[in-house]
């Protein structure tokens, strides 16, 4: 026959033969091995089953396929547990009593009855020995679950036989193989041997008048016990299947047999035949009387047909069109079915389909509710528990991909599906739950004007400032008594409103941050607490020096007089402007949101930009306080009534021991306690001064006035 000879095969289901540059002729209209293997693995994912067995046959179409079909569930993510390789049927009678069954029944079954999975998958030649391992015990067989192939479902001679095994399975069958579909319905094909002349040739059908049709040999073999001419053959069936073969009477019907007269191939060599007569008859229309008339060769006509082919479309009575595609196959459906084996009759129950050419989320059909599965459930077949939500999955090392353990998620990270690969990452404003399944917003937090510390420092700073100018009313009052005047009043003027601004620079640091208040808050309050602290470094020096040169016209009692206390004033707080200045210059305070110190809470707060500026500017309020102490602790014992040095030395030594403290607390809290530890370090520092250097001197206004008169002051 010519190269370009056109074939088609009702039969062949190798996936090499769609390679049209290989096979530019060749037309199936047999089920494609990738087609069903993509039902396959949407069966299996449908159910989550991703811990599977093969068995196959040993020989070459069982190779192929098994290797195709593993490499396919690989790459799907499922894994296959074992695969047992069935060897054909070539011994003699030694070989079956000594070691064809016994490996059938020790390596084969142990191997299947140890597995854990549940699911096992059927592929290869359609063999009875194949199907003699799965007579397996029914301890093992209720947990098992098959899925056959459509070349096995369709035989139900072997189906029958492994009874056992195969109820409850579920199996694949070619659309076209013995359904049509009638309004939304399946009905059985007609049978195509109902025919008297159909009948007549039946009736002589049997293994004496065709000895050299194996099957049919099997056929009265499983059904009538006959015995075979093979005397090993024989043998087998016997140790195989437990029965006695015997001579059979030559009565015996091929139409008694259930489902024997109905192959399940022959809707398949139907739509061949029926193919290739649609193709002559397109090139009969298209050519004419030429045809008849031609002198072309026979070859000519050949190499023709296969255009035809190609373009071949027809309705085979049902609701789909039939026809070839561009690599020679015809498209066909499958319909999924499962199989029940009752006492005196088998059921196929029709459970769902998978349509090729429909939208991708309506390829698969399913109907569980009419599936009957063993123990009433569906099957489980997973290597490992299910990872659930708000954990994953971690490779076991040594072990297949299928088989992981579980882990729950870390801290900010969640899994929100079963058997999730990595966990999710919540948003930084967002905190997992405990079970790591979701994320919440986390809450905000700083120092709010409602919340209870905040109004109770905001009392304490409003009660203080209150104070501060009770005092400055006071002193303005009684500004030409005697204990105003000492130590320069205007100094004392200075200090006292410095201090009640440092009493409302408290309001900076608390309610909701913002760029701005970030940025002036430290250096509004550093400017106007050194204002403060070199008032009473001014007025320490004044005390120092007036009892420390008591000579009349001595050059040091200039430095008494306003021009040079107020000199220092400036000069001491202007450093303090020029640090803040370079600092805000520079790296200016910020406002922050801290999403990690804390799981739940997003902190709102002031980042201080340059550690360098804060620290400096706080250094330079202890430089100037370390030198206000020093030379107070020098004129603390000096003879005088209104001498105020001593006073100053205790708020000096408050001062230091309030900030001293405050640092490091100030660096290890967060949020609003770190704000509250500031605001009290404020409040603490600047009523220090208050209270040592004004109360003693309020004292002696209102209860010790007698002690208010200048010649007090000169008493030692």
């Amino acid at each position: 026959m010519s190269a370009i000879d056109s074939k088609i095969s009702y039969g062949a289901t190798d996936p090499m033969l769609s390679n049209r540059a290989l096979y530019p002729y060749l037309f199936r209209t047999a089920h494609n091995d990738h087609v069903y293997f993509s039902a396959l693995l949407r069966l299996l994912k449908y159910f989550s089953w991703s811990w599977v067995g093969i068995v196959t046959s040993a020989d070459d179409s069982g190779n192929k396929e098994s290797e195709t079909l593993f490499s396919l569930l690989n790459s799907q993510g499922i894994c296959v547990e074992f695969t047992v390789k069935i060897p054909s049927l070539r011994f003699t009678y030694d070989d079956v009593s000594t070691h064809f069954i016994p490996f059938l029944n020790e390596k084969n079954k142990a191997m299947i009855s140890n597995s854990s999975s549940n699911i096992i998958i059927i592929c290869g030649t359609v063999s009875f020995y194949v199907a003699g391992i799965l007579q397996l015990p029914n301890d093992v067989l209720s947990t098992k679950t098959f899925i056959l192939p459509p070349s096995w479902f369709t035989n139900n001679n072997i189906v029958q036989l492994c009874f056992q095994a195969f109820n409850c399975c579920l199996g694949f069958i070619n659309y076209m193989d013995v359904y049509v579909e009638y309004n939304n319905s399946l009905e059985l094909l007609k049978n195509p041997y109902e025919t008297g002349d159909m009948q007549r040739f039946l009736t002589n059908v049997c293994p004496s008048n065709y000895p050299e049709d194996k099957m049919l040999e099997d056929l009265w073999m499983m059904h009538y016990w006959c015995l075979s001419t093979n005397e090993y053959k024989n043998k087998a069936f016997e140790i195989f299947f437990k029965i006695r073969l015997h001579n059979c009477s030559g009565n015996e019907d091929i139409r008694a047999i259930p489902y024997a007269l109905f192959s399940m191939g022959s809707p398949i060599v139907y739509n061949t035949i029926l193919t290739l007569a649609h193709a002559l008859h397109a090139m009969l229309e298209s050519l004419g009387r030429d045809f008849y008339t031609s002198k072309m060769k026979s070859e000519i006509y050949r190499h023709r047909l296969h255009q035809y082919l190609r373009k071949v479309q027809y309705n085979d009575g049902s609701t789909m069109r039939l026809y070839y595609d561009d690599k020679g196959e015809m498209s066909t459906k499958y319909m999924i079915f499962n199989w029940l084996k009752f006492t005196k009759s088998v059921n196929i129950n029709y459970v769902g389909s998978l349509t090729p050419w429909a939208p991708p989320e309506k390829q698969l059909y399913i109907n569980t509710s009419v599936i009957t599965w063993k123990n009433e459930k569906v099957p489980r077949s997973q290597c490992s528990e299910n990872c659930l939500p708000g954990s994953r999955k971690i490779k076991i090392t040594g072990r297949p991909i299928c088989c992981y353990a579980c882990v729950m998620c870390s801290e900010g990270e969640i899994s929100n599906t079963t058997d999730s690969e990595n966990c999710i990452k919540c948003l930084p404003t967002e905190w997992s739950s405990n079970k790591r399944d979701q994320c919440f917003p986390k809450s905000e937090e700083f120092l709010s004007y409602f919340d209870s510390l905040s109004m109770a420092l905001s009392a304490v700073a409003i009660l203080l400032w209150t104070i501060s100018v009770l005092i400055l009313g006071i002193f303005i009052s009684h500004k030409d008594t005697p204990i105003v005047k000492a130590n320069n009043k205007d100094l004392s003027f200075i200090l006292l409103v410095s201090l009640s601004l440092c009493f409302l620079c408290v309001f900076l640091f608390i309610g909701r941050p913002v760029d701005r208040t970030c940025k002036l808050r430290q250096i509004i309050f550093s400017i106007i607490f050194s204002i403060s602290v070199s008032s009473v470094l001014a007025k320490t020096i004044i005390v120092y020096v007036a009892f420390k040169t008591p000579r009349p016209g001595s050059p040091w009692k200039r430095l008494i007089g306003k021009k040079v206390p107020n000199s220092i004033v400036v000069v001491a707080s202007s450093v303090e402007v020029t640090i803040s200045v370079v600092w805000l210059y520079f790296s200016p305070p910020y406002l922050e949101q801290d999403t990690h110190s804390y799981q739940r809470k997003i902190f709102i707060q002031c980042n201080e930009g340059s550690q360098v500026g804060f620290f400096a500017v706080l250094g330079y309020l202890f430089l100037l306080a370390a030198v206000s102490f020093c030379v107070a602790y020098l004129a603390r014992t000096l003879p005088d009534r209104f001498n105020e040095a001593k006073y100053i030395t205790f708020s000096m030594l408050v001062f230091c021991s309030v900030w001293i403290t405050m640092v490091p607390s100030y660096l290890s809290t967060k949020g609003k306690d770190m704000v509250a530890v500031e605001i009290f370090s404020i409040l603490a520092s600047s009523a220090g001064l208050l209270g040592f250097i004004f109360f003693p001197k309020c004292y002696i206004i209102f209860l010790k006035p007698e002690f208010n008169k200048k010649k007090q002051l000169t008493r030692r």
